[in-house]
């Protein structure tokens, strides 16, 4: 390669397909404060939570929405003149159990914008959060660069990665994945599938880099098994979700990832990166 890096473009190119996602211009946050279930029916990662966990989530939920002032106020100590439209939970931070280190806030605000801001003062906020945290990611977008394409430049860069194309890649899957604590919800809108799929491919290209001990080398051994796993696991739940046919079931898929974190053994990790691809494979081949 012309340099050490490896881009998310080597496992293939996203088509423009617009709009992404929408904003729905009655349907907000408020109307759910007292029943934020409703907000994570549709969620695989809810539907298919034991009762306890089901609580756990709820009780993060409520938790982390109540501190939306100081959120806000984190937002805006970096960007005073942005107006923002929606925020919301994005990654597992909601859902997962164990091995939580960071939150991650999707922003959407008027106009066309990105940008990417890392928080490690999180003292105070570790205070009210209801899981303790090492690290808050703010990722804001523009709702423009959603309904059209922009000349927009949505690229993160680290020390070993770069991720581009953030709007199409975050955007596909915000209406499957996250969860709003302010402002406009989304409007339903028919699963960009063939978007979706390239979306997974980077994935798992991804979590194969890791497995590879190619990227993310600031983390441990463990650190980068276990983040590969989640990878793959998402994977699996996006497939389950926008490929039905496949007949995948997600509470197995909940299942082999809990096994799999437990025993960390990369074997069987690669064994289950292998699956997927196979079925990445089939997919492509129907196209």
């Amino acid at each position: 390669m012309e340099h050490n890096k490896y881009i998310d473009t080597l496992a293939g190119f996203y088509v423009d397909n617009y709009p992404i996602l929408s904003l729905s211009e009655e349907d907000v946050f408020e109307k759910y404060t007292n029943n934020l279930e409703s907000l994570l029916k549709d969620r695989v990662w809810f539907k298919y939570a034991s009762k306890i966990e089901k609580k756990n989530i709820l009780d993060r939920l409520k938790t982390t929405s109540s501190l939306i002032d100081e959120i806000k106020t984190m937002i805006e100590a970096k960007h005073s003149n942005l107006h923002i439209k929606h925020i919301s939970i994005g990654g597992s931070y909601l859902f997962k159990i164990n091995n939580i280190n960071d939150i991650d806030f999707n922003v959407i605000v008027s106009g066309s914008h990105f940008s990417y801001t890392d928080i490690y003062e999180v003292a105070e906020i570790n205070k009210k959060l209801p899981v303790k945290v090492k690290r808050i990611s703010i990722m804001i977008f523009g709702e423009d660069d959603f309904l059209s394409k922009t000349n927009v430049h949505d690229i993160i860069e680290v020390p070993d990665y770069i991720h581009t194309s953030l709007c199409m890649r975050e955007g596909l899957v915000f209406p499957m994945r996250n969860v709003t604590i302010y402002g406009h919800l989304f409007n339903p809108k028919e699963l960009d599938r063939k978007n979706l799929l390239v979306r997974i491919k980077g994935q798992l290209f991804h979590a194969e880099l890791m497995l590879e001990d190619k990227v993310d080398l600031h983390k441990n051994d463990k650190a980068r098994l276990l983040k590969s796993v989640g990878r793959i696991a998402e994977a699996f739940l996006f497939l389950s979700e926008g490929f039905q046919k496949l007949k995948l079931s997600p509470k197995n898929i909940f299942k082999k990832e809990k096994i799999l974190s437990k025993s960390l053994h990369r074997i069987d990790i690669l064994s289950w990166l292998q699956e997927a691809k196979n079925y990445i494979k089939f997919l492509s081949n129907e196209t």
